[in-house]
């Protein structure tokens, strides 16, 4: 690792655990956000795996990355300022190459959009801004939620997951009072960390699937196996079973949650 470099495993390690040991029990799960202000779709989403896959995630991505003179992957940038002149079977390879990585090192992945002009309708109708459910707070807690579904069908502690988000996020602050207010006592105590993804690389990887998600349910929400973008097949598995949990809220499963979660109307 390069003097002065951080090392996000370490700071989990050092803030969690007191034995070394022990970290073959914990699990991580990095999440990023894929949204720009003049499209209608915002999507979170990332992976989990254990903090000993996650160091080693890190060191193969960082040597990746390296290979091609990258110093962070950042999808919406790839085409337009990374590659240069790469010819189209370079550039697939090295697409192919990281999604090998995410695959090796990761256990699930989860993705989770909003519809923006759906979401404005209903805060039309409903106080969601008021009550902090600005859409990027809705797509992350919903990913928090799908970890810990995740832990309960496959026996992992819940308590024991550390929860990551890319610094920066326009509302992260509001994801912090939703959590305070939720029904799961124990999702209340929950602080997610935020970490820069300059830094921290399976934040990377996150921004990755985030990116290709959001990608495709821009052209098809709900596309057949062999009609999905192939980057994000690879992503995702296929045709092989998914390891993945992904959903959108449009209108109806808004109004749905502002009505659960009483958030007054206007």
């Amino acid at each position: 690792m390069e003097r002065g470099e951080y090392d996000a495993s370490e700071d989990i390690r050092r803030a969690l655990f007191r034995r070394l040991d022990d970290l073959m029990f914990a699990h991580t799960a990095y999440f990023d956000d894929s949204v720009k202000k003049e499209t209608e779709q915002l999507l979170v989403g990332g992976y989990i795996a254990t903090v000993r896959e996650w160091e080693a995630f890190s060191a193969d991505w960082r040597i990746s990355l390296a290979r091609k003179g990258i110093k962070q992957f950042k999808r919406a940038n790839f085409n337009a300022h990374d590659i240069g002149d790469w010819p189209e079977p370079e550039r697939d390879h090295f697409l192919a190459e990281l999604a090998g990585l995410i695959h090796q090192y990761t256990k699930h992945a989860f993705g989770y959009a909003i519809s923006m002009p759906d979401w404005r309708r209903v805060n039309e109708k409903y106080q969601l801004v008021e009550k902090n459910y600005y859409p990027y707070p809705i797509c992350a807690r919903t990913c928090i939620k799908g970890v810990r579904e995740w832990c309960d069908e496959n026996g992992y502690d819940k308590a024991q997951i550390n929860y990551a988000f890319d610094a920066g996020s326009e509302h992260a602050d509001h994801l912090i009072e939703l959590l305070k207010r939720d029904i799961d006592p124990v999702l209340r105590t929950v602080v997610p960390r935020s970490v820069d993804s300059a830094e921290v690389r399976p934040v990377q990887a996150a921004d990755y699937l985030a990116w290709e998600i959001r990608h495709q349910t821009l052209k098809d929400i709900n596309p057949l196996p062999t009609e999905a973008y192939p980057t994000l097949a690879r992503l995702l598995r296929i045709p092989e079973r998914s390891r993945a949990r992904a959903g959108i809220y449009d209108f109806a499963r808004l109004e749905d949650l502002a009505i659960k979660a009483s958030v007054p109307l206007r």
